[in-house]
């Protein structure tokens, strides 16, 4: 006698392909975590010469953008952090807030 096998194969694959994405992503992590400054600087050398001269500049600037991402910024003490935090907990508790509901039906009209 022949039972449906369907439900069981279709949540063996299920599992199976997640049990693959995730040994591969922990393989992928290891990899990156583990490659040096120099392993990093060999493979940037041997894939940028595939690159064309506009995808080339476009990660030269990318690279750039990366190093100005925080000058623009200025960092608040931790006294003025707690500060702002009081002052909306407190303007909260005063009610004037807006819901989640009324948050979404706002942003549904844009």
């Amino acid at each position: 006698m022949r039972q449906d096998v369907g439900p069981v194969l279709a949540d063996f694959r299920r599992q199976t392909s997640f049990l693959n994405i995730s040994f591969l992503f922990r393989k992928f992590k290891t990899q990156i975590t583990t490659m040096t400054a120099t392993a990093i600087k060999k493979q940037v050398d041997n894939y940028l010469p595939l690159l064309s001269a506009k995808q080339q500049t476009l990660v030269l600037e990318l690279i750039k953008s990366f190093l100005n991402v925080d000058k623009d910024v200025k960092r608040i003490t931790r006294k003025q952090y707690n500060k702002e935090l009081n002052d909306a907990v407190t303007r909260m508790e005063k009610g004037n807030s807006v819901s989640h509901k009324d948050a979404l039906k706002e942003l549904s009209k844009w």
